[in-house]
């Protein structure tokens, strides 16, 4: 079987609905692992961080995409890891 990943930075002004939506969209195109992870701003050329994501909703997010339907979803720090280290416990 292809495993099929996405990843979403939150903090950029999006509410849940978009969110949702979003999460939606992903899962009913065939992805099935998704990670969700806080944007950092790479320099002062790019988009503002909007809103710095509490732990806490970033768990609420991993909830919801899990009732939606994904079969692995990661949020905060461990989505930025790579994919061995995540989902299969390489180092």
């Amino acid at each position: 079987a292809i495993l099929v990943k996405s990843g979403v930075f939150v903090g950029l002004g999006e509410s849940m609905d978009e969110l949702a939506g979003v999460f939606n969209d992903l899962y009913r195109s065939g992805v099935c692992i998704l990670t969700i992870t806080q944007y950092v701003r790479p320099s002062r050329k790019h988009m503002p961080v909007v809103e710095v994501v509490s732990p806490g909703k970033l768990e609420m997010y991993r909830r919801m995409a899990k009732d939606i339907g994904f079969a692995y979803v990661v949020s905060g720090g461990a989505a930025c890891q790579p994919f061995e280290t995540v989902f299969i416990g390489g180092k």
